[in-house]
């Protein structure tokens, strides 16, 4: 039950940021920045002094989402939310990159 309230709880998260920084709707990379960096100011912790190997290796303990888990909560609300989608292009390539996978998973 905890994990699902920490998902809903993420899902808020990255619904707000999607609203507020419309970049983020186009980069999952983007995303993620945008929420670590909303994570750091919450556990005041100075995300400039973090290496990328130790954020790598103690990202579960430091409490952040993982990037696999932001972007299962950005798929799910621009599905509900076209104001929140992806422009044209990325939506294409998106969809293309996915037809792809599946294709690439059932052969």
């Amino acid at each position: 039950m905890e994990k699902e309230n920490n998902l809903f709880k993420l899902g808020e998260i990255v619904e707000n940021v999607l609203e507020e920084y419309e970049e983020t709707r186009n980069d999952d990379n983007c995303l993620y920045l945008q929420i670590i960096k909303l994570y750091c100011v919450q556990r005041n912790i100075d995300i400039e002094g973090l290496s990328f190997e130790y954020f790598l290796l103690n990202q579960r303990e430091m409490g952040f989402p993982s990037i696999e888990s932001v972007g299962r909560c950005r798929r799910r609300i621009q599905e509900k939310r076209a104001d929140l989608c992806a422009t044209e292009s990325v939506r294409r390539k998106r969809e293309a990159h996915k037809k792809r996978v599946l294709e690439y998973v059932s052969a």
